[in-house]
């Protein structure tokens, strides 16, 4: 069980079920709707949206899928980074921008519910 952060009550990290192994991956793709393109599609709108993404830069030598699976959750598993991801998507879903929320990472939280 995770440790609720007092400020933001988001835990951290994320839920062992999705974890960094590949059934964890795939987990975390079904719950956010991403399928390979829309995976690398988001990865590369997190990368233009978020200037704290990625915070490693990844070797070469991975595979491209390796790569995603990586960087998906760089931008998952932190905890303040999900909370912005949510504020973000509340204000725009409450705005009503639609096209600039289509551009955005999804907050995993909002997809979940």
């Amino acid at each position: 069980m995770s440790i609720a952060n007092k400020k933001h009550r988001i835990g951290h990290g994320l839920p062992h079920c999705l974890s960094l192994d590949a059934d964890g991956f795939d987990r975390l793709k079904a719950t956010l709707g991403l399928n390979r393109n829309s995976c690398r599609k988001l990865i590369e709108n997190a990368k233009k949206h978020i200037s704290s993404f990625p915070k490693t830069k990844l070797t070469s030598r991975l595979s491209s899928s390796e790569r995603d699976r990586l960087l998906l959750f760089e931008l998952y598993e932190d905890k303040d980074r999900r909370y912005d991801l949510w504020t973000a998507t509340f204000a725009r879903v409450q705005s009503g921008d639609d096209k600039e929320l289509a551009r955005m990472p999804p907050s995993l939280e909002h997809r979940v519910l």
